[in-house]
Formats: structure tokens, C-alpha cells, sequence
């Protein structure tokens, strides 16, 4: 009797573990939602890496995806050798008064 209540625990916890990585899930694919080759993005800078002159954010390119989950992010200076997912770069909405083609990063 006392081993079925810990497989039942077990099986329990087990599904309640698999719901919560579902809703972990469903919330980062709506809260970072795919975007697709050409889009330009934006990638922040990492404060250490920059002195304080130096732009906060560098403008990029999405120039291939793998996996459905993994950018190829370039600019006309080149790609980048490192591959980033969606949370670690944003997509770069323009300003229509301030910029008149915002796709000017293209390769």
C-alpha cells in the first residue's frame, strides 16, 4: 500500500512537471515570437564589452535560421560567427519620419 502512494506521487508529479514546461513554453513563444529571414533585428551590447562612447545596440540582419530556433544575424560588414536565439536580440521597428528604408542592413 505504501509503494502505491509513491508511484502515484511520482506518476503525479511527473505530469505536473510536463504541464508546467508546456505553459513555460507556450508563454516564451508568445512573449518572443519567430521572425524570419530578412527581418532587421536589434542586439544589445553587453555593457562590459563597450566603453561609453560606444553604441549601446548594433542593428543586424536575420540571414538564415536553423532548427527553427537558432538566427544567423548579419550586417554589411559581415555575419556573425555565433548563433542567437530568440530571446537574445529583438525585432527593430523603425520610425517612418526618422528613416526611410529600415531594411538598409541587408547583405
Amino acid at each position: 500500500m505504501f509503494q502505491n502512494t509513491i508511484e502515484n506521487e511520482r506518476s503525479n508529479s511527473k505530469l505536473s512537471l510536463e504541464q508546467q514546461a508546456n505553459k513555460m513554453k507556450f508563454r516564451s513563444i508568445n512573449k518572443f515570437p519567430p521572425c524570419n529571414v530578412g527581418d532587421t533585428v536589434r542586439v544589445k551590447l553587453p555593457e562590459v564589452d563597450r566603453s561609453k562612447g560606444d553604441p549601446q545596440n548594433i542593428l543586424f540582419a536575420v540571414v538564415s535560421i536553423s532548427d527553427d530556433q537558432y538566427y544567423e544575424l548579419g550586417n554589411k560588414n559581415g555575419t556573425l560567427h555565433q548563433l542567437y536565439s530568440r530571446n537574445q536580440f529583438t525585432v527593430w521597428t523603425y520610425f517612418p519620419g526618422l528613416i526611410k528604408h529600415h531594411k538598409t542592413f541587408i547583405i
